[in-house]
């Protein structure tokens, strides 16, 4: 009875397996015939399809803690996966993070519990997934860091700086006051850096000095080769101020009243101009201009003015153009160009410090030409 059972079982796995084979290997037109239910094409494309495209940009995100981060962000899918993963790595192959997020909007944010230091270039590797499916993507690193900030030992701003600025005739003046903490629970020597090659600073190297009545917990070092400057707490005072522990805040000023005039920064305005005054004896252009709210420092601009149309409109009734007349703010910039009335007729005019701008401030001045 055993072997009567298991003889049509046995027949029957044969019959199937012959029909895969068939199946898979197209044997026949027959063959192919007898499959037509299965059409295994159509299952099969639908099983596979991708649900994820790309390129996708992958960047850090979230608030650095003492110069590291724990999570980042993707962007930039396409499709309709519904989970993505991120695999982040130096240009060595160390990986920083590897892990996943839900996937909406064409974007997802991974998060680590290991901080890590994020790759400052793009040389950094990245993978990442929709669903599996491998996307094409690019690693952005973080925005360079400001002229003060954390050092890479753990320390961190539990605020953001807070600046003073002074923009005076006699010269630039800063004053910044930080607040450094740390996330460790056991105590850290911490430091912070300065680097004067940046706005406000401008390159000046000297000239620092602590303020407050906390001011002789703290020390800055001499200048390096780059010019950067470290502010640390002192060891040798009643209360060691070196280190930092969870909880903790070493609050800190400094000062410099003697800083260089600031940078013509051209990506940090725009320069606009309009008529002014505009009759048969006088024709004046009014030049703007405007911070683009790029810069929360003051920075120094250029532009030239053109004054051809205006000397057009005299001679257009007549009138022999025979001088330049200015505005009242003439004090608060330099015209380093001025044409003869003979042409071409383009001053090139930059600012004092009188007229330096800072964040969407802006400055207007007038150039005529009259007949008199």
């Amino acid at each position: 009875m055993h072997r009567t059972l298991l003889r049509p079982r046995t027949a029957g796995l044969v019959v199937t397996v012959l029909v895969l084979v068939v199946a898979v290997l197209g044997l026949g037109e027959a063959s192919a015939a007898r499959l037509t239910l299965a059409k295994p094409a159509q299952p099969y494309a639908a099983a596979v399809q991708r649900c994820a495209t790309g390129p996708a940009t992958v960047t850090p995100s979230g608030s650095a803690v003492g110069g590291q981060y724990t999570q980042v962000t993707v962007t930039g899918l396409g499709g309709t996966c519904a989970t993505g993963r991120v695999l982040l790595a130096t240009s060595a192959g160390t990986v920083l993070l590897d892990s996943t997020g839900h996937l909406a909007g064409g974007a997802f944010t991974a998060t680590t519990s290991t901080p890590f230091t994020a790759p400052t270039t793009t040389t950094a590797r990245v993978l990442v997934a929709g669903d599996g499916w491998p996307v094409a993507a690019t690693w952005v690193p973080p925005a360079a860091a400001g002229p003060v900030y954390p050092g890479p030992d753990g320390s961190a701003f539990d605020t953001t700086v807070t600046w003073d600025l002074t923009n005076a005739t006699s010269g630039q003046q800063a004053c910044f006051t930080i607040r450094v903490t740390t996330r460790s629970t056991t105590p850290i020597v911490w430091s912070a850096w300065i680097d004067t090659a940046q706005a406000p600073f401008n390159g000046a190297r000297t000239g620092y000095s602590l303020q407050g009545d906390e001011s002789w917990k703290y020390q800055l070092g001499a200048p390096s080769a780059a010019g950067l400057i470290k502010i640390s707490g002192r060891t040798d005072v009643w209360q060691p101020y070196d280190t930092v522990v969870a909880g903790q805040v070493r609050t800190v000023t400094v000062c410099n009243y003697s800083l260089p005039g600031a940078v013509v920064t051209p990506s940090a305005y725009t320069v606009s101009s309009a008529q002014g005054t505009w009759t048969d004896r006088e024709a004046c252009v009014v030049t703007t201009v405007t911070g683009n709210g790029t810069s929360p420092f003051y920075v120094a601009w250029q532009t030239p003015v053109d004054m051809t149309a205006a000397v057009a409109r005299l001679r257009s009734a007549g009138g022999s153009p025979d001088a330049w007349r200015y505005g009242g703010d003439e004090w608060r910039l330099d015209r380093t160009v001025v044409p003869s009335l003979s042409g071409p007729y383009v001053f090139q005019t930059t600012s004092r410090t009188a007229s330096n701008i800072v964040g969407t401030q802006s400055f207007s001045f007038s150039t005529c030409v009259v007949d008199r």
